[in-house]
């Protein structure tokens, strides 16, 4: 048996594959950006129904842009679509906004630190509880604009990171191309493990 396929978690959408040499390897933070409309959730939502299908894993979708109905209604047209997976717990549809409405907020609109935590924990208890071995995060610029500053910007992407690495989730957070986190410190693509534009 080849190490490496034991390391690499297929995404199992072939052209896909053959780009990434197999797969993403498991456990890491995959950051997916580009215009609106250019097809990141709809890439993000394939590789969750192609990892129930192909390897029985389980996946998350946590939205902070639209309503979960929605984005079911949106990817309903797509071959890889199956409501099987939905109906029988393989791919759970998750609205981010009721995430954050579950956490009591500061009168203010950004997130604190312990807010921050608060929201991450949510998250990790959403995995250990599925047992999640696929989570998508769409949009990481939604709530970027919810946290005060760069470096609880990238504070929050690596403690995500870290914490969904050891039950060995892979994470793809989806951001728009114009994501800028400009500053003399790491930026996203320091923090993630890799980059799909």
């Amino acid at each position: 048996m080849n190490p490496r396929a034991a390391t690499v978690q297929p995404t199992h959408i072939t052209a896909l594959d053959e780009i990434l040499n197999g797969g993403i390897p498991y456990g890491s933070l995959v950051l997916t950006t580009g215009p609106a409309g250019g097809g990141k959730t709809t890439l993000a939502q394939q590789w969750l129904f192609e990892g129930a299908r192909h390897a029985k894993e389980v996946g998350i979708y946590i939205s902070f842009t639209e309503e979960v109905e929605k984005a079911t209604r949106n990817i309903e047209q797509f071959e890889f679509y199956d409501p099987k997976y939905l109906k029988q717990g393989n791919i759970h549809f998750i609205d981010g906004r009721m995430l954050l409405q579950g956490i009591p907020l500061e009168q203010t609109s950004t997130l604190a630190l312990t807010e921050m935590d608060q929201l991450l924990t949510v998250i990790m208890n959403l995995v250990d509880q599925t047992q999640a071995k696929r989570v998508v995060i769409d949009s990481i610029t939604a709530l970027i604009y919810k946290l005060e500053g760069v470096d609880a910007v990238r504070s929050f992407i690596f403690r995500l990171g870290y914490a969904l690495s050891r039950p060995a989730a892979t994470v793809m957070l989806i951001g728009e191309a114009a994501l800028n986190l400009a500053s003399p410190s790491p930026g996203p693509d320091d923090i993630s493990d890799g980059h799909i534009a």
